[in-house]
């Protein structure tokens, strides 16, 4: 599951979620149960492959506490 949506609507939805959602760039937060697979990217950016074929990029802004909640820092 994605939730895309403006900027300041997303820091509204995303202090609302439980801890399996997590902010991955500055439009879209993401259901970490759907992740099937990841692949490190230039510039310490994570290219995140879902169950549904989807990729989505984790910024470097959010790349850190990303590594950090997927237990890899």
């Amino acid at each position: 599951m994605l939730i895309e949506s403006s900027v300041n609507g997303l820091y509204q939805i995303e202090e609302q979620l439980d801890q399996q959602f997590i902010r991955v760039n500055k439009s879209t937060i993401l259901n970490m149960k759907y992740i099937k697979s990841l692949k490190a990217d230039i510039g310490s950016r994570i290219i995140v492959y879902l169950d549904n074929q989807d990729q989505i990029l984790v910024s470097r802004t959010y790349a850190k506490e990303f590594k950090k909640r997927l237990g890899g820092e």
